[in-house]
């Protein structure tokens, strides 16, 4: 028997990784710019960094609401992939993170605090990129 060849994994890891990287390190330079802008630019950029933030975490929400659905519609198929998935947990963690990001896009979008965005998606950041069920 030949040893299996997971070259293909580990290069779809690196790439995820990067992308991951470079999105974080994006974000984090636009809110840099945003941070200190001249007077004139302070406000047309600290609106758009509530509009990403807040589509990002609408978007995010969406998702979930559809993992939830399709969880839900395959939740009679007996097939070796679900019953492992249904050993990891119900759907309290995707409707979890649906309300948690729903949250963060109104905060963003019409309440126009960035506190609570912000930490959420440090923590989604790092967290989705630190454990391995996220994967």
């Amino acid at each position: 028997m030949e040893p299996s060849n997971d070259g293909g994994v580990v290069l779809s890891l690196f790439l995820m990784v990067a992308a991951i990287s470079y999105a974080l390190f994006s974000c984090i330079a636009l809110y840099e710019q945003s941070a200190a802008p001249t007077a004139a630019s302070k406000g047309a950029t600290l609106r758009l960094l509530r509009k990403l933030s807040g589509a990002a975490n609408l978007g995010n929400s969406l998702i979930h609401i559809l993992l939830t659905v399709y969880m839900k519609a395959n939740e009679t198929n007996l097939s070796q992939y679900w019953l492992e998935e249904r050993k990891l947990g119900g759907i309290e963690g995707p409707v979890g993170l649906a309300i948690l990001n729903l949250a963060a896009a109104i905060s963003a979008l019409l309440h126009n605090k960035m506190t609570f965005p912000l930490y959420w998606n440090v923590f989604v950041a790092c967290a989705g990129t630190l454990i391995p069920v996220v994967w």
